[in-house]
């Protein structure tokens, strides 16, 4: 398994305080007998040879469950998101499917007795809709957006790479709503938190250096948006 995939599902769950799922109700319909002008789109073809990396979040089918905005929930099922084309999938048996992702609020995958939240949100300088993992929410909500990087092999000419295997590349960034606000793009850089955090920037500058903390590190950076917004309760 991929070391970097490896950390990011084992060491950066979503924070136990996380999304409430009450008021969502079980369906029991089968996802494989919904028609195909609702959720069921269409079967999968099998992943191409050639190819190192994965542009899946998960390097396997994951089980999970699936909040829709009808408040209907799907539980226990196979699932995965496709980070570089903005899709999720199903497995049932030999079979893929896609999803439509239109309807459906959340994606909550199960991992070693712990939830990964991945909530749908529309990032306004990307001008798109797409699942971004909730890693912390209380008064603002803390967002890391995974996406992957397709590169094309390239051998054979006089003026080639010499890459002889397409490859999807790992990347992430940050993004940041209060009060259920827009999602901001957040550098993981004390000068952009201070940026943010303005109305008790000294405070929140007083805390990474006490704490010392490395704010690319997720967990550091979750540390200080609800260091924030104890501040912002206080003073309330």
């Amino acid at each position: 398994m991929n070391k970097l995939l490896f950390f990011l599902i084992v060491l950066i769950p979503i924070l136990a305080s996380g999304q409430d799922f009450r008021g969502y109700i079980q369906e029991v319909q089968a996802l494989e007998s919904l028609s195909s002008d609702s959720h069921l789109l269409r079967e999968l073809s099998a992943t191409a040879y050639g190819t190192r990396g994965n542009p899946m979040v998960m390097e396997d089918f994951t089980q999970g469950n699936i909040y829709y905005s009808n408040k209907t929930m799907f539980s226990g099922k196979l699932i995965n998101y496709n980070c570089y084309t903005n899709e999720v999938l199903y497995a049932e048996g030999s079979k893929t499917y896609l999803l439509d992702p239109k309807g459906i609020d959340y994606l909550e995958f199960q991992v070693h007795a712990k939830s990964m939240v991945f909530k749908h949100v529309f990032i306004e300088d990307l001008k798109q809709s797409l699942f971004a993992q909730v890693l912390y929410e209380g008064r603002s909500t803390l967002y890391k957006r995974h996406y992957r990087e397709y590169k094309a092999a390239d051998y054979g000419s006089a003026y080639s790479s010499d890459q002889r295997y397409n490859e999807y590349i790992n990347h992430h960034d940050f993004y940041i709503s209060v009060d259920q606000g827009e999602a901001l793009p957040l550098k993981p850089k004390k000068k952009d938190l201070l940026k943010i955090m303005q109305d008790h920037a000294a405070e929140v500058e007083a805390f990474i250096k006490a704490e010392k903390l490395k704010l690319k590190n997720d967990w550091n950076l979750v540390k200080v948006v609800e260091y924030w917004d104890s501040l912002v309760t206080q003073s309330q």
